[in-house]
């Protein structure tokens, strides 16, 4: 349950950033062709932004019907490169300090705690894919 409420979250800061503009898209963190493309009015940002948030709102979807025990088409895998995505997000950071440990000096705290957030999320997908694995062992062996 927390995972989809973390992946609705993520999805609906996507789009409130979409339309608060340029400066909050940048603040969140997105690459500066998808800022550019925000200022100048072309359909990038929107499109892609737009993408991400779809994406998460149906991750969130398959976490919330796996907290509700309901069953959507391939959600052990949908749920488990969900958790896996975000897992190897968050530990991105530490890698790229342990090859380029001069890029400790240009870390900000937005990059440690998004990567704080990343794993936290990744965590909360997992006792979804647990449930999931647990009922399609039960399923199988019956």
């Amino acid at each position: 349950m927390l995972a989809a409420l973390a992946m609705f979250a993520a999805a609906a800061l996507h789009v409130v950033a979409l339309l608060a503009g340029p400066e909050m898209i940048a603040a969140l963190g997105a690459p500066a062709s998808i800022v550019e493309s925000a200022r100048q009015g072309s359909l990038l940002a929107p499109l892609a932004t737009l993408g991400i948030a779809l994406a998460l709102a149906v991750i969130g979807l398959y976490a919330w019907s796996a907290a509700a025990t309901r069953s959507l088409p391939f959600q052990r895998f949908v749920l488990g490169a969900a958790a896996c995505v975000f897992i190897l997000r968050a530990a991105a950071l530490p890698a790229v300090l342990f090859i380029a440990p001069a890029a400790r000096d240009q870390l900000s705290l937005f990059e440690v705690a998004t990567s704080l957030l990343c794993f936290l999320i990744g965590i909360a997908f997992l006792p979804a894919v647990r449930k999931r694995v647990e009922h399609s062992s039960r399923v199988n062996a019956a």
